[in-house]
C-alpha cells in the first residue's frame, strides 16, 4: 500500500482518521489564525501556505470537502465524496474496524515473459489491496476484494491468466504465524511502538509525527484484528493522535 503521498491526500488521511472537521483558518480580514498553524502542523513545512488554501480551495470545488458552521464558527467538513474518493484511492483504510469473515483469498496466475508490463502491473494491484507474497505468482490476503480485483482482470485482459481461490479453514498451521511470516507483522509493530513513545515523550512536532505516521501507516496491510500481534501498536497511535 505504499505510495506517495500528495497535499490532498495527507489532508483527506488526516481527516477520515483523526476527525472530520477542522476550523476554517481564513477569517474576514484576511489574517492566519492560530487554528490555522494547528493544521499546518501535520503538513510538512515545504507546503506554503499559499498552496495550503489553494488546495483547500480545489478540494472544496471538487466537493471532497465542504463548509459547515457549528455554534456560529466556520468549519471545513469532509463529505461523503470526499470520503469515497480516499477509500477508492486507498481500499484498505475500509478494513480497518470490519470483523473479519475468517476467509483467506489466494491468486495464483501464470503469465508469460513477453507480457511482462501487464504482470507487473497486476503485482503493483495485488500489493495496493494488501496481498502478500507466498511464492513466487502466489498471493494470499484476508480482505475480500474478489469483485474489485474481477473488474480489474477484466480490464487488463487477464482474467485467462489468472485464478483466484477462498479458503475458509486453515487445516495445518498457525494463522496468526502465518500472517506475521508474510507481512512482518512484528517488525511494522515495533515502527508504531517507536511513534508511540515518541507522542508520550512530546520530542516531536506535529508535522513530523503526522508524516512518520502516514509513512508507517501506507505499509500497514490492515490485516484483521484477529491476526495481529498483541498489543498493537497501530491502534494506540491513532487514539493518541486521535486525542492530539
Amino acid at each position: 500500500m505504499s505510495r506517495l503521498l500528495r497535499f490532498q491526500d495527507k489532508l483527506l488521511l488526516g481527516m477520515a482518521l483523526l476527525g472530520d472537521l477542522f476550523e476554517d483558518t481564513r477569517d474576514p480580514g484576511g489574517l492566519v489564525s492560530i487554528a490555522y498553524e494547528n493544521v499546518y502542523g501535520f503538513i510538512p513545512r515545504k507546503y506554503k501556505k499559499s498552496n495550503f488554501f489553494s488546495n483547500i480551495s480545489r478540494l472544496q470545488k471538487t466537493g471532497d470537502i465542504e463548509k459547515v458552521k457549528v455554534k456560529g464558527k466556520p468549519y471545513l467538513r469532509l463529505t461523503s465524496v470526499g470520503k469515497n474518493n480516499l477509500y477508492k484511492d486507498f481500499p484498505l483504510l475500509t478494513f480497518q474496524n470490519k470483523d473479519w469473515d475468517k476467509k483467506w483469498r489466494i491468486v495464483i496466475f501464470d503469465i508469460e515473459e513477453k507480457n511482462r508490463k501487464r504482470r507487473d502491473n497486476l503485482r503493483k494491484k495485488l500489493r495496493e489491496l494488501g496481498f502478500g507474497l507466498i511464492q513466487e505468482s502466489v498471493w494470499i490476503s484476508p480482505h475480500d476484494f474478489v469483485d474489485d480485483f474481477r473488474d480489474f482482470l477484466e480490464a487488463s485482459y487477464l482474467e485467462r491468466n489468472v485464478f483466484i481461490m477462498e479458503v475458509k479453514v486453515l487445516r495445518v498451521g498457525n494463522e496468526r504465524l502465518l500472517a506475521n511470516k508474510i507481512w512482518r507483522l512484528d517488525a511494522l509493530n515495533d515502527q508504531y511502538q517507536e511513534l508511540y513513545y515518541k507522542v508520550i515523550e512530546k520530542n516531536m512536532d506535529k508535522g513530523k509525527i503526522w508524516q512518520q505516521y502516514c509513512d508507517i501507516l501506507f505499509s500497514d496491510p490492515h490485516i484483521p484484528k484477529q491476526l495481529l500481534p498483541v498489543p498493537w501498536y497501530g491502534f494506540m497511535v491513532n487514539k493518541l493522535l486521535t486525542k492530539l
